[in-house]
């Protein structure tokens, strides 16, 4: 739950209203003016809500209203006032106040609104990306009460599975669950630098001094403070970097290079890690440890039968809301392995919208040609990690326009496909520079 950033200048007036929010459970951040509202909701979570005087010092509440909107902050914001006209009440539509509070009414309006505006806060706050579906099957319920029995704990949790099963869409409503008021960052492991200096600039940063002022940089640890850092790809991450974090984890510390003291980290880190793959088996121990307070094991698509359906309608509405599918392309949907699993049915949902002609997609509109060459059902689980990406790079190349399509398509970063293809073997036909 997020707090109530009171904005009053009033002190007797200030010091009743937190006081009543306190006692209803709630928490509270202060301000008394525009200038120190701005103050603190630069340091707010997305999940807080403003309560603010409609007069102030040095201005209306409106000029907070009309900074939030300048600065992109959109937390709710309820208006306080000892008037009630018309004209005060348009006003405050006018200018994006959520609700207004009479002032005369505090002792039966003021919990009642907060109140209201958390729990929607609360619902809106699993809604962290317009490309995610919370998912309705038996294995995903208990997977999201797995989670906020870990949130609630404040531990770290490693996400495995296969490729493209949804463990970044999990990682960032974990970091939603634990109420965290920083951003939510991703680092691509493979993408971390061999130099074990650059790593450390681009993690911890590096402190100015008084003959180089210009040279600092926060890093990482700092851009991050108060949120998540998920570490993608986990097994990836070089040897190096494993050991530096491991003292973070261990101690919550990390010394910026140059610096001669330690700052305090204040990041939840959360991991994604291929249950395809051995390469798990080279992190070191300790810093498994440390990582990894609980794991999740995230289902194929194929173990989720229920979700199918329901998912394929959901990126139907995100790519062409006047298109639906029809009785046999939903067979062919359910019939189907998803060896790429969401992030495949997301590539195919999207070719099949393109191909259509009409608002009914068929069977004949889908286009799964490039897993006619994977195990049958009952096999499917034998193919290792470098079969299917070879399969899957392949189809890239085989239908990409460019590289912008062929990321796409591939369903992960241009980083990995570039790192795939090395490792594979296989020419990349799009060039690094488009």
């Amino acid at each position: 739950m997020g707090k109530v950033i009171v904005v009053e200048d009033s002190p007797s007036q200030l010091t009743d209203i937190c006081d009543k929010l306190h006692d209803a459970g709630f928490e509270t951040a202060e301000a008394v003016s525009v200038c120190s509202a701005k103050q603190v909701i630069e340091q707010a979570s997305p999940l807080d809500i403003v309560l603010a005087d409609m007069r102030l010092p040095d201005g209306q509440c409106f000029a907070i209203l009309e900074w939030m909107k300048e600065k992109g902050y959109s937390q709710p914001f309820i208006m306080m006032s000892r008037y009630q006209d018309e004209s005060t009440l348009q006003t405050a539509i006018n200018n994006g106040v959520t609700r207004f509070v009479n002032k005369k009414r505090l002792d039966e309006e003021l919990i009642v609104y907060v109140r209201e505006q958390m729990e929607e806060q609360s619902r809106l706050a699993i809604r962290f990306d317009e490309d995610t579906y919370e998912r309705k099957s038996e294995q995903f319920k208990t997977i999201r009460k797995d989670m906020e029995r870990y949130a609630r704990l404040g531990f770290r949790v490693m996400f495995t599975g296969e490729t493209g099963a949804g463990k970044h869409c999990l990682a960032r409503l974990y970091h939603s669950m634990c109420g965290r008021k920083g951003e939510f960052k991703r680092l691509d492991c493979a993408s971390m630098p061999e130099s074990k200096n650059e790593g450390a600039l681009m993690l911890f940063g590096q402190e100015k001094t008084p003959r180089h002022p210009s040279r600092y940089d926060g890093g990482l640890l700092e851009k991050c403070k108060g949120g998540t850092i998920m570490l993608e790809n986990v097994a990836a991450l070089p040897e190096y970097a494993q050991g530096m974090l491991t003292y973070v984890l261990h101690h919550n510390e990390y010394e910026p290079v140059g610096a001669l003291y330690e700052k305090k980290a204040d990041v939840m880190f959360v991991a994604t890690l291929s249950s395809s793959t051995d390469e798990g088996k080279a992190l070191q121990p300790d810093f498994l440890h440390y990582l990894r307070n609980r794991e999740i094991s995230v289902p194929a698509l194929r173990e989720c039968v229920d979700d199918i359906i329901p998912l394929a309608e959901f990126f139907l509405s995100l790519t062409d809301k006047d298109k639906y599918l029809s009785a046999d392309a939903k067979s062919l949907l359910m019939r189907h392995q998803w060896p790429g699993n969401v992030s495949e049915m997301k590539a195919a949902i999207q070719d099949a919208v393109a191909k259509s002609n009409g608002n009914k997609i068929e069977a004949g509109d889908f286009d799964l040609s490039w897993h006619r060459q994977m195990p049958p059902k009952e096999s499917a689980g034998a193919m290792n990690m470098e079969e299917y990406m070879r399969c899957r790079v392949n189809y890239v190349i085989d239908h990409a326009t460019g590289l912008n399509n062929a990321v796409k398509l591939f369903g992960m970063s241009k980083n990995t496909l570039y790192k795939w293809m090395d490792k594979l073997g296989i020419e990349n036909p799009f060039g690094k520079n488009e």
